[in-house]
């Protein structure tokens, strides 16, 4: 094959599209949707889109809760979590026991209010990954152990 753009598909050798190929013809969804969106900017001026928003305040104010969820959308925002401050955790990371009793205490402090969910499944996953340093720690200890001893 050539490695002309104008060869034939425009493909190199090795199938790959030759540099300056203009590609596909793209879509025609999105031509289409293209055409449109630019129709109806042209077709909407300031005034219109006052209009429009005075109408959803209105909408809103008189209880629409759908208008209420679009101003507060795009006006506020979506709202962020609120994080509860974490209660004193004097959790014993140190050994694969103390881990195991530290778990214990993360789920007591959920079971009481203590902690939320969010905050329950971060301290787990980094209890979680400590255990396994830890036994990957202990693993490497018995194998120089093992070692030694041949």
């Amino acid at each position: 094959m050539s490695t002309d753009a104008n060869g034939p598909n425009g493909r190199d050798e090795r199938g790959r599209f030759a540099p300056g190929c203009p590609g596909g013809p793209g879509s025609r969804l999105q031509r289409r949707q293209a055409k449109l969106r630019k129709a109806l900017l042209q077709a909407v001026d300031p005034d219109a889109v006052r209009a429009v928003a005075a109408r959803l305040v209105a909408l809103a104010t008189d209880g629409d809760v759908s208008a209420a969820k679009l101003l507060l959308s795009y006006c506020v925002g979506k709202p962020h979590a609120v994080s509860m401050p974490l209660p004193n955790l004097d959790l014993d990371t140190k050994t694969i026991g103390g881990i195991a009793t530290a778990l214990d205490q993360v789920l007591d402090h959920v079971r009481s209010g203590d902690l939320d969910g969010d905050q329950a499944r971060l301290l787990l996953q980094a209890l979680d990954a400590k255990r396994g340093v830890l036994v990957e720690q202990q693993l490497e200890a018995r194998i120089t152990a093992l070692e030694a001893h041949q």
